[in-house]
């Protein structure tokens, strides 16, 4: 990983500040644009339909394909939300968000509405969390003609450039700024600042053409169903997620892995005495849905 704001002598790291703001670079013939749709979401907790949102923030940017690079900048917006009872004292000292600035205000569903109806793909950097609290506030949301949905912390290895961290301020610090986290608006354009910039890798793309690239490959869901207790470490060292509904630990991965996955839960459920490999083809439109559900088959 390169450190960025390294001094010549090595000695010092210097940060500049990121006060917001987009920046683009002119459009070229030939470009295969996308329309993205960056959201960040500020919430009283972490429960979809029980927390409620109280800001809403969204940047919507033309983006070159090939490249990740941002051509064009329409607009950044924020709205705030009364969530109808007290903020807790936490979300006050994270975000700065005190009752007084959010009593008697609504988010305009028709202006969301839209926003999100002019997007092909909605990135977030948790977007498992974000389209789930997106959803449980603006139902239309799970309906099948939305855009597809992005996720910037996992679609991108941020390890594999030796990034110790997957947070947006730690990774901001890594790439030479810092900014007021935790103010939806600041946080969406830091992430396009962040996502506009390349890995230290000779003839990368941008990061965000890497997200881009991987939003549109076909991936799986696979699942170890019936393993004994005794599998859990090795399924969380995996990376493997455990399914309350149907009681197994699963995960997701692209369609080129499936039969080597396959192949190592098989493995698994022999070492264990018990447990079959499930899997089930995840539509593009229902990556990070938490209202989506397999329809599994044994393999």
């Amino acid at each position: 990983m390169r450190q960025h704001g390294l001094t010549r002598n090595g000695e010092l790291i210097i940060l500049q500040r990121f006060h917001g703001g987009v920046r683009t670079n002119p459009a070229r013939s030939g470009m295969e644009v996308l329309s993205v749709l960056f959201v960040d979401v500020e919430t009283t907790g972490l429960l979809p339909g029980s927390d409620p949102i109280i800001e809403l923030a969204a940047a919507l940017i033309d983006v070159d394909v090939a490249s990740g690079e941002v051509i064009a900048h329409h607009r950044t917006v924020s709205w705030l939300e009364d969530p109808g009872r007290p903020i807790p004292p936490e979300i006050v000292r994270l975000t700065g968000i005190r009752d007084a600035d959010v009593r008697g205000l609504r988010i305009p569903d028709a202006e969301v509405r839209a926003l999100f109806g002019a997007a092909q793909l909605v990135v977030a950097h948790n977007a498992r969390f974000d389209r789930a609290m997106c959803a449980a506030r603006f139902a239309w949301l799970r309906s099948a003609e939305q855009p597809i949905w992005g996720c910037s912390f996992s679609q991108i290895d941020w390890r594999g450039y030796g990034h110790r961290h997957g947070d947006l301020e730690s990774l901001g610090k890594d790439h030479g700024f810092f900014f007021d986290a935790h103010r939806a608006t600041l946080d969406v354009e830091a992430l396009i600042k962040l996502l506009a910039l390349r890995p230290d890798v000779r003839g990368a793309p941008t990061y965000l053409a890497e997200l881009i690239a991987d939003s549109r490959r076909p991936y799986w869901q696979v699942a170890a169903s019936g393993t004994p207790y005794e599998a859990r470490l090795e399924l969380r060292a995996r990376r493997y997620r455990w399914d309350p509904e149907f009681k197994h630990w699963y995960a997701e991965l692209p369609e080129e892995r499936l039969e080597l996955e396959l192949d190592w839960i098989r493995e698994l459920c022999e070492r264990h005495g018990a447990g079959r490999p499930l899997a089930c083809a995840l539509p593009l439109a229902a990556r990070f849905d938490a209202y989506f559900r397999p329809s599994w088959e044994p393999r």
